[in-house]
């Protein structure tokens, strides 16, 4: 029991991540981007993972340093796609959406290592991924852009699993401790010319700055939750 009690910590990532989305379509809500919950998210992440250096670990040749700066990419992308499904659709229909990722850990995993998986771990994803089914079929948050909402959350479900496969398996090169604060300082600095894109003017206000606060912080703590437990443990 004691080897899984690290299970816990993205366990505790998965409630963070709803209040992110729940946050995040509050921001939305109040006129504030999703390019702007963006910005605040990747920003706040790369200064949270720079602690993570303590972790130890070496910068490999210059051959891989394209590395972080795949997974770097992976997570924007995923980031925006997550804040734009929240933003045209409903939480209630994006939220399950995400459950897919089990399966697409599941596959990807098969993929990069040419094995494959346990019965019992096929068995699981699936269980997985029908309960997102069946949730959907419920009609629950009966959206105009329901359809759109699922697309945006099923590609950003896919960047996370692929990135979730690439960081347990790079950071056995890199270490912990170099590779995700040299990925979030990437992402940091590529989300910059997102700043010639907000509209500030709600973000102004206390309730618009407040919310996306809230989003940003949120999701980090998701963030950490998830992408540390993984590079530490796999």
């Amino acid at each position: 029991m004691k080897d899984n009690l690290h299970l816990l910590i993205p366990f505790l990532g998965s409630f963070l991540f709803v209040g992110g989305l729940i946050a995040s379509k509050s921001a939305s809500q109040r006129g504030v981007s999703s390019s702007a919950v963006s910005l605040a998210t990747n920003l706040i992440c790369s200064i949270a993972f720079i602690p993570f250096w303590f972790f130890g670990g070496e910068v490999p040749e210059t051959n891989l340093w394209w590395q972080p700066i795949i997974c770097a990419t992976l997570f924007m992308v995923g980031m925006a796609f997550t804040y734009a499904s929240v933003s045209v659709g409903d939480v209630s229909v994006a939220s399950p959406v995400f459950g897919i990722k089990v399966l697409l850990v599941t596959i990807v995993l098969a993929i990069a290592t040419q094995k494959m998986p346990s019965n019992a771990l096929w068995i699981a994803s699936a269980m997985a991924t029908s309960g997102v089914v069946i949730v959907q079929w419920t009609g629950v948050g009966d959206a105009k852009n329901t359809a759109l909402t699922i697309l945006l959350a099923s590609l950003a479900a896919c960047c996370y699993a692929v990135l979730d496969v690439l960081i347990q398996t790079w950071s056995q090169s890199w270490g912990t401790g170099r590779l995700l604060p040299i990925m979030f300082l990437i992402v940091g600095l590529l989300s910059l010319p997102l700043l010639l894109r907000i509209d500030w003017k709600p973000i102004r206000t206390k309730a618009g700055a407040s919310v996306l606060l809230l989003a940003a912080i949120l999701m980090t703590g998701q963030v950490i939750s998830i992408v540390g437990t993984l590079s530490l443990f796999g």
